[in-house]
C-alpha cells in the first residue's frame, strides 16, 4: 500500500513538475482560442458557398481547445506541450540568424525551417523539442485538412461517408486553429514566455487570462470588426504565400509586439486590472484578429469541396489525439505542386 502511494506520488510530482517547465503552452485562455476560431468562421461565412461555417461556428470555436483540454493528458502531455510555441530567439541563435525582434519584416526563412520534423531534429540536436515546434505541428495539421478536403471534393461517396469526413474535416480545422491562435500571441515566440528574464514572471497568464477575460463579452465583437478591416488587404496580399510564410509573419508580428507587452506590465504593475485591461485591449483585439484573418486564409484553401448539411448533426467531443509527425511532414508547398 505504501509502495503504491509513493509512486503514484511520484507521478503526479513529475507530471507538475513538467507542467511547469511548459508554462507557456497556454495561449489566449479558452475563450480567446474560441473566439479566434469563430472570428475566421463568420469571415468567411459572409462568402456563398461558405455559409456552413457559421452554423458550426460553435464547433469550431469547442475544437479550438481541444489540444489544451483534450489532447494534454499525461501519457501525451510531454509529446503535445512543444507543439503550442517557438522560442525564436533559440532557433535564431543556433542557426545564425538575426535576431530580428525589433523589425515587423520577417527575415529571410532559414533552410532548415524546410526541412520535416524528423530530419531537422536529427540536423540540430541543441534545437531539442524544449524550443518549441509549432511551426512543423501547423505544416502537419494543415496537410491533414489538405488530405480531407481532396477526400470531400470527390462526389462518388454516400452520405454516410461524406457526414464521417465533413465531421473529421471540422476537427482538423478547429484544433489547427488553436495552434494559429498560439503563434499570435508574442508570449508564445520568445523564451521569455513568462517574463521571468525581464524580472516580470507571471505575466503570461496574467496578459492572456485575466486580462483577455475583463474584456469580455465585447471582446468577440471588437476581434471580429477588426477582423473583418484586415480581411480584404490581408487575403490579396497572402492568397500566393506558402503555409510556412504565412506562419512566419504571424509569428514575426507577434514578436514585434512584445516589447510593447512587456513595457505596458512594467508601468501599470499589475495592480488595477479593470484599468489595466483597458490599456491591453488594442494590443488583444489586434492579435487575435491577425490569427483570425491567417486561420480564415487557410480554411479558404480547403474549402473546395460542397457541404452536405442535410441531416447533419455530427459532433466529436473527445477527437483521438493526433501525434506530432502523423502526417508523414510532407511540405505543403509539395502538395500543392502535385
Amino acid at each position: 500500500m505504501k509502495k503504491n502511494f509513493l509512486w503514484t506520488f511520484l507521478k503526479i510530482f513529475c507530471f507538475c513538475i513538467g507542467l511547469l517547465a511548459y508554462i507557456n503552452v497556454f495561449a489566449w485562455g479558452k475563450q480567446g482560442h474560441q473566439i479566434i476560431n469563430q472570428t475566421a468562421a463568420f469571415l468567411l461565412a459572409e462568402e456563398s458557398p461558405h455559409e456552413f461555417l457559421r452554423e458550426h461556428a460553435f464547433d469550431l470555436g469547442y475544437f479550438a481547445n481541444v489540444p489544451d483540454i483534450v489532447w494534454k493528458q499525461e501519457s501525451t502531455y510531454n509529446t503535445e506541450s512543444p507543439q503550442h510555441f517557438m522560442d525564436m530567439e533559440i532557433f535564431e541563435k543556433e542557426l545564425h540568424i538575426k535576431n530580428s525582434l525589433k523589425s515587423p519584416t520577417p527575415p529571410k526563412l532559414d533552410e532548415a525551417f524546410l526541412l520535416d520534423r524528423e530530419e531537422f531534429d536529427s540536423r540540430y540536436p541543441k534545437i531539442n523539442h524544449k524550443a518549441g515546434r509549432s511551426w512543423w505541428r501547423i505544416r502537419e495539421i494543415y496537410e491533414l485538412l489538405v488530405k480531407q478536403s481532396q477526400f470531400l471534393a470527390d462526389s462518388k461517396m454516400s452520405n454516410k461517408e461524406r457526414y464521417e469526413l465533413q465531421a473529421h474535416w471540422l476537427v482538423l480545422a478547429g484544433v489547427l486553429g488553436h495552434y494559429i491562435g498560439d503563434l499570435a500571441q508574442p508570449l508564445h515566440c520568445t523564451e521569455n514566455f513568462d517574463g521571468q528574464l525581464t524580472h516580470q514572471k507571471g505575466i503570461h497568464s496574467y496578459f492572456e487570462d485575466k486580462m483577455l477575460n475583463l474584456l469580455l463579452p465585447s471582446l468577440s465583437t471588437e476581434v471580429l470588426k477588426e477582423a473583418k478591416k484586415q480581411w480584404p488587404d490581408f487575403t490579396k496580399k497572402t492568397k500566393d504565400l506558402s503555409t510556412l510564410i504565412l506562419i512566419s509573419e504571424l509569428t514575426q508580428s507577434a514578436r514585434f509586439k512584445l516589447r510593447t507587452l512587456l513595457e505596458l506590465d512594467k508601468k501599470l504593475k499589475r495592480k488595477n486590472h479593470l484599468q489595466n485591461s483597458k490599456a491591453y485591449r488594442k494590443l488583444i483585439v489586434e492579435q487575435m484578429a491577425e490569427a483570425a484573418v491567417t486561420l480564415a486564409e487557410l480554411w479558404h484553401r480547403n474549402l473546395n469541396w460542397k457541404f452536405n448539411g442535410q441531416g447533419f448533426y455530427r459532433f466529436n467531443s473527445t477527437p483521438e489525439y493526433i501525434a506530432p509527425g502523423t502526417s508523414q511532414a510532407k511540405h505543403i508547398e509539395e502538395i500543392h505542386e502535385d
